[in-house]
């Protein structure tokens, strides 16, 4: 496989730069329709800074709702038809090289992945199964709301709307702390690369 080709440091530095630019892209809309401004309390006859939203506020709000979970949802799908493009590239590939390697077809085990490329596929696959799954919350959530517009921070279904962006929310970070579990187990670059970090030397598995 030409991974490494493919995904060099200044690709994948691109590609992380072009991510964050998205995100702040993606909301910075919102504070234009937020203001500063003096407010009076008659209870206590005081005088306070608060926010006030201009009325634009629900078109800017409805196109960030879109766009902050349409783009997260069709990750998740891209994702989940790649995990299947990939496990059946890599087990074509695998039958390539037995066959290139004078395999007999009556061998047994000759339809079997090599096990380089079956860690491979099994360590691509459950880091995106993980995604899927923790990510699952979030598209159930973005569905909801977009059928039921009672399902706001505001809406008379608020308690459901907190407690789903809770659930999304701690399974996001349960995903992006079991990548690292996952690669460390999985694969002997990661390892060696890991610890090269940590103790200075080269490490050999």
């Amino acid at each position: 496989m030409k991974i490494k080709f493919i995904f060099t440091t200044r690709r994948t530095s691109c590609a992380l730069i072009l991510i964050y630019v998205l995100i702040i892209v993606c909301d910075v809309p919102k504070y234009t329709v937020i203001l500063l401004v003096w407010k009076h309390s008659p209870v206590d006859n005081s005088t306070t800074l608060g926010l006030e939203f201009t009325r634009r506020k629900e078109r800017v709000f409805s196109a960030m709702f879109f766009l902050n979970n349409f783009l997260p949802s069709t990750a998740f799908v891209v994702t989940s038809v790649c995990t299947v493009v990939l496990v059946a590239t890599l087990n074509k590939v695998s039958k390539w090289r037995q066959s290139s390697a004078g395999i007999a077809k009556n061998e047994p085990g000759n339809n079997v992945m090599s096990s380089k490329d079956r860690r491979v596929s099994v360590m691509m696959v459950l880091v995106s199964a993980v995604f899927i799954v923790c990510y699952l919350p979030g598209l159930v959530l973005f569905t909801w709301m977009s059928l039921d517009q009672d399902v706001r921070m505001e809406g008379r279904k608020s308690h459901i709307f907190l407690f789903m962006t809770g659930v999304w929310t701690t399974m996001t970070a349960i995903n992006a702390s079991a990548n690292i579990f996952i690669y460390f187990t999985m694969s002997t670059n990661f390892r060696r690369v890991f610890f090269q970090m940590i103790v200075r030397r080269q490490i050999s598995f």
